[in-house]
């Protein structure tokens, strides 16, 4: 498909690809970054923290102050605890799987037919 008998990849196959990578390392990271919230056995929304940081303390720390019994704290907690690692499961593979790719189309440069007008062009200086 994208490689011939020469060894090379086509340039539009290459683009492509390079859509995915980039994509694939956005969407990871923003499932990474952004917030996760749950759902409560009251129904209401919890704030949870994200997937790097995992659950706030203020979590267990609200639902003692508002005199709840252990068990509900842990049920936040564990709502909590779910959610953010459901997230962790699919945001730190597209996120690694992006970076891959980025390397891989890095390396995969001077392979590319018919090259880039960017690729190998001369670099013109500002001063003369």
């Amino acid at each position: 498909m994208g490689w011939n008998e020469e060894r090379t990849i086509d340039g539009a196959v290459y683009a492509v690809l390079s859509v995915i990578a980039g994509a694939l390392v956005l969407i990871g990271i923003c499932g990474l970054l952004l917030g996760v919230n749950a759902d409560a056995s009251g129904g209401e929304s919890l704030k949870c923290g994200t997937a790097v940081t995992g659950v706030e303390g203020a979590i267990t720390y609200d639902a003692v102050q508002a005199g709840l019994p252990e068990r509900a704290v842990d049920a936040r907690a564990a709502a909590c605890e779910s959610a953010i690692n459901t997230r962790r499961m699919w945001a730190w593979p597209a996120t690694g799987a992006g970076a891959v790719g980025c390397l891989v189309l890095v390396y995969l440069v001077p392979f590319v037919r018919p090259k880039p007008d960017w690729a190998f062009s001369e670099v013109r200086g500002i001063h003369r």
